[in-house]
């Protein structure tokens, strides 16, 4: 499939397809390859490189012809827990990704084992010393003499993860990175939620590379203590000093992995890096965006011309096309129904985005209480309780933390270990996910439902939702799982979130705190961060359940109690909610940073490296205001307007004419400098460095020479009346 995308591909897609191929090398793409051996995925040099601690990490370098491409070279990295992944590949992409990469733009390209992984020595890590091994191997390239000292680290999922662990102690020769799909912190955004183990992502992927062992410290560790500490970005210490292009989904069981990471670099950045961040989250879920390129053309977004744009920038120092991309690029996802608002692309200049917060609490009778601002007759309409066999019913007192008494009407969930609630869509690594209806939740028994009544104007939430929760259990614990739902008027029920709640974790990670049977504890369930318009005679739901299987585990009380004396009829009791919905306020952008006679970007040299100079734009530009894109893609190096365009066999077309159309077309500027960080990285103690910050060239970026040559061979190519096809996503 993916093969038959990249035949169809017009001539500019074609020659810049490796930067899109690079994109696919992640852990699903593997996988999906798995069978299939290239034998153009033979490396040029196989290296050990030794860390600090004596460890050698197999590195496979792929070679530009140096009679084409004059050494030193730049340099992109790719670290991968999945031993030889380009062999792993369909023959014609492993081709693709060294001749189009290494052949014909003069790029090394460098795949390196993880530790403990493939060729490489020591225990499988999964990622522990991603934070040390990271820095020490782009010092070892900038030691090599076929390399500039001008790196970027390429990945997605699993490729990207130690990316971002090895931020803070990268070197002034890792220039940018291009992540997407992972997580900065392992504990609360890959293994747990709420307290709640995170079972078939952690699983599944340990069995994958090989650490299956490392389930047995994940279960003596399940407070977040000085264990996790070199697999959570947040206690790293040191600046971080490089660009970054964060790529995530709604759908993506790493989305507030994306969001964290774009988050820190920016917080935690040095000038350079606090200026040179990006993220993009479209409405996709892991698997569609890491197994087909064609995704990539969907909903409006051209993510290949984009990461052909931030090769250009990161290697070449073309800004040509980056310094005109908003910072942040989201998809506001609304109704799967023509004309329904929401389906867009809108960017911002930062985010989270200025909010304020809508709460929807729940009544007596079960509704979802709306506010007058959405709903001018909201009382009693429609609006309810629904689920198999639940009731609402006063049950008397029950004691609170505070030891005083409240009347409640309380909803009572069942537990069964032999038949928990299944997963259907959701941000899931592995099974079903993605935007599901939950038609078959909602066959079950084990649910209760909480709807407003039909909304009488659209509502707009984009930011973290949250669900709190007054909740008791006659055991010793529980968890809640929570789904929120978009009920359409035809009575389908589709899926926008879910998250999940351990009654003994409610006061947090870091220790257990006790559970008092009949005892009611006010909890709060994370239900992430969303971009979704619910329309006009829709309602907006949570269904509540007690389990989610295998996404989390079943609690371990309940369990063995189940176990013993068969389903729990009364395993929790929720005695009241409210639903809370982040409103995004007005979103102020700068003005655009425009290069003029008067305003311009200036490159000097200085001992310490290249330092960049932003002289003041001019004080007359054109502000930009927010953007709302439904069907025209944000902006990327290759227009989408090319991909449509006939070239007709002309004898007039010179070389000349081919080099200036393609110059305009895809923003190439061969006499533009390098754009670096202006500072040197301090080291703190944390990291012991393997190299010494040698680089062996003083030039950096591709070559205008290796610029000239596609140049002239996307001239040959038009001379030749070679028509441009057009990608169907």
């Amino acid at each position: 499939m993916i093969r038959n995308r990249l035949i169809k591909a017009p001539v500019i897609r074609r020659l810049f397809a490796p930067v899109a191929v690079v994109w696919a090398l992640s852990f699903s793409t593997a996988l999906v390859f798995v069978s299939r051996v290239a034998s153009s995925a033979e490396p040029d040099l196989v290296e050990m490189a030794i860390m600090s601690d004596g460890v050698e990490l197999k590195t496979a370098v792929h070679m530009p012809d140096p009679g084409v491409f004059s050494p030193p070279w730049p340099t992109v990295l790719l670290r991968t827990p999945y031993p030889e992944i380009l062999g792993q590949l369909d023959p014609s992409i492993a081709d693709m990704v060294i001749h189009y990469m290494v052949d014909m733009f003069g790029i090394a390209l460098v795949v390196q084992d993880t530790r403990g992984t493939g060729g490489s020595g020591g225990e499988p890590d999964a990622f522990f010393t991603d934070w040390r091994d990271g820095p020490e191997t782009v010092e070892w390239l900038a030691c090599q003499d076929w390399c500039n000292g001008q790196v970027m680290q390429f990945g997605l999922s699993a490729l990207a993860i130690p990316g971002y662990l090895s931020a803070p102690g990268a070197p002034d020769e890792m220039k940018c990175q291009y992540l997407g799909e992972a997580a900065p912190d392992m504990y609360s955004m890959a293994a747990f939620h709420g307290g709640v183990f995170k079972k078939s992502t952690v699983e599944s992927w340990l069995s994958w590379v090989g650490a299956s062992s490392r389930l047995s410290d994940l279960s003596n560790h399940r407070n977040c203590d000085n264990f996790w500490d070199t697999i959570i970005l947040d206690r790293i210490p040191g600046d971080i000093h490089t660009a970054a292009m964060h790529i995530g989904g709604w759908y993506d069981v790493f989305t507030e992995g994306t969001i964290a990471g774009f988050r820190a670099y920016r917080d935690r950045g040095d000038e350079w890096a606090r200026n040179n961040q990006y993220m993009v989250i479209g409405p996709w879920d892991h698997w569609e965006l890491a197994q087909s390129l064609g995704v990539t053309e969907s909903n409006g977004y051209a993510m290949q011309s984009d990461m052909l744009a931030w090769v250009s920038y990161c290697l070449a120092g073309d800004d040509s096309t980056v310094r005109k991309w908003p910072h942040v690029r989201y998809y506001v996802m609304g109704p799967d129904v023509e004309g329904a608002p929401g389906n867009e692309w809108r960017s911002a200049p930062d985010w989270p985005l200025p909010t304020s917060h809508v709460s929807f609490p729940a009544a007596f009778d079960g509704t979802l209480q709306v506010p007058e601002s959405l709903m001018s007759h909201s009382e009693g309409a429609d609006g309810g309780v629904e689920g198999g066999g639940h009731r609402f019913e006063n049950n008397g007192d029950v004691e609170d933390d505070a030891g005083s008494k409240q009347a409640v009407l309380p909803a009572v969930l069942p537990f069964s270990h032999a038949s928990p609630s299944p997963v259907v869509g959701g941000r899931n690594l592995v099974g079903s996910s993605g935007r599901r209806e939950l038609s078959k939740v909602l066959e079950r028994d084990d649910w209760v439902m909480f709807t407003t009544a039909p909304l009488e104007v659209p509502f707009e939430s984009i930011g973290r939702m949250s669900l709190k929760l007054s909740a008791s259990t006659r055991f010793k614990d529980a968890d809640i799982v929570a789904r929120l739902a978009d009920v359409y008027p035809d009575g389908s029920t589709w899926l926008i979130s879910d998250g999940a709640i351990r009654l003994s974790r409610r006061e947090g990670c870091a220790a257990l705190a006790d559970v008092v049977p009949a005892t009611a504890y006010d909890v709060e369930i994370d239900l992430l961060t969303s971009a979704v318009v619910f329309d006009t005679g829709h309602r907006i739901a949570v269904i509540l359940t007690t389990t989610m299987y295998p996404k989390y585990e079943l609690n371990p009380e309940l369990e063995a109690e189940s176990r013993t004396s068969g389903p729990i009829g009364e395993a929790l009791t929720i005695h009241g909610l409210e639903l809370v919905m982040p409103v995004a306020g007005e979103i102020v952008e700068p003005p655009e940073q425009v290069e003029t006679a008067d305003s311009a970007i200036f490159v000097e040299s200085s001992d310490e490296g290249p330092v960049v100079d932003i002289i003041p734009e001019d004080p007359g530009a054109e502000e930009v205001s927010e953007t709302s894109v439904a069907e025209t893609p944000p902006d990327s190096a290759i227009d989408a307007s090319m991909m449509d365009v006939e070239v007709v066999e002309s004898a007039d077309l010179t070389i000349e004419d081919a080099q200036r159309d393609v110059e305009q077309d895809l923003g190439i500027d061969t006499a533009s400098d390098t754009v670096s960080a202006d500072a040197m990285i301090p080291d703190g103690g944390y990291v012991e460095r393997a190299g010494g910050g040698c680089s062996s060239g003083p030039e950096a970026g591709i070559p205008v020479a290796n610029l000239l040559l596609l140049l002239i061979m996307l001239a040959f190519l038009r001379l030749h009346g070679i028509r441009r096809g057009k990608i169907r996503g």
